[in-house]
């Protein structure tokens, strides 16, 4: 019997992106999904475009709050109704097999809690650029301090454990590393390096944004390095790391060199892999939703 998936998608302003990000549930090869669309904050055409679609496994979520991320993460686990729940961000896309692959490893392993997948960079237009620089699954507890470790939009996991585990809203762009950092002695994290995600990068990414992410980050880092046994050197390395980052980046803007930075966010993959993947993202763009491509709504990306 085909076990149902609860797939959350948090939503701010993000029309065009979330006009794909919805298509790729819609082309799963794992049909039997629930899609929970949660705007927060959204302006009118954003919740409009949502509420548009017409499908009994589609919900959406507005109720005019702006409630941060990790609250509306937090909601989408509280209304799940399914055994398992799948992250997604509404600037990204799922491979059709995403769905299929992961639900299949966890009836092989289900004593695990998390599974999370490689991933597909895209650019801002969605073009293919490369693997994602996944570290995989931590062997010491310290390996959680200085990497991410899972591409956050392609974690599945347990509803039992993400009530057990919520996301903290004081942790602001560091939401997903928060959690494995403090989730991480309590829990069964596993990793599937088949890319199952396309995570999109944008090239030049907003200033005020990454510098709160290296604030957040550095903080995090002095929060919790005692806490997973890193040594003093290691936690000050991972410091001083973060802030030359931090000082790099207007410089590279000033001097051109953002293309630099960008390409070592990913690394490079065959052509012949890379075509066939694009070739995935351009069947996800085909795919219809019902009352999106029934000449009903006009997608527009917001000018907000």
């Amino acid at each position: 019997m085909s076990e149902r998936i609860t797939v959350g998608i948090p939503v701010v302003r993000e029309l065009a992106a979330l006009h794909l990000a919805v298509r790729s549930v819609f082309a799963q090869t794992h049909e039997d999904w629930k899609l929970l669309i949660v705007c927060d904050g959204s302006p009118p055409e954003v919740v409009q475009a949502a509420r548009a679609i017409r499908s009994p496994r589609v919900e959406v979520v507005a109720d005019g709050a702006s409630r941060g991320l990790a609250a509306r993460l937090n909601q989408i686990t509280a209304l799940a109704d399914t055994r398992l729940v799948a992250r997604m961000d509404a600037d990204d896309l799922m491979h059709p097999t995403r769905l299929q692959r992961q639900l299949a490893y966890f009836r092989e392993h289900p004593s695990v809690d998390v599974v999370a997948t490689g991933a597909w960079v895209i650019d801002d237009v969605g073009v293919v650029q490369g693997m994602n620089r996944d570290p995989g699954v931590p062997s010491l507890p310290a390996g959680y301090l200085g990497s991410t470790v899972f591409c956050h939009p392609s974690v599945v996991f347990t509803r039992e454990w993400s009530l057990r585990y919520p996301y903290s809203p004081d942790w602001v762009r560091t939401e997903d590393k928060e959690l494995w950092l403090r989730s991480q002695a309590g829990s069964s994290f596993a990793r599937i390096a088949d890319p199952l995600i396309f995570y999109r990068i944008a090239r030049s990414p907003d200033a005020a944004k990454q510098a709160l992410t290296y604030r957040f980050d550095r903080r995090l880092m002095r929060e919790y390095w005692r806490k997973v046994g890193a040594t003093r050197a290691e936690w000050l390395r991972q410091d001083l790391r973060s802030r030359g980052k931090q000082m790099l980046l207007p410089v590279a803007r000033a001097t051109g060199q953002t293309g630099n930075a960008y390409g070592r966010k990913f690394l490079p993959a065959p052509h012949g892999e890379m075509v066939r993947a694009q070739d995935v993202v351009a069947k996800i763009e085909t795919t219809r939703v019902s009352g999106w491509d029934d000449g009903d709504v006009i997608l527009e990306e917001s000018r907000r």
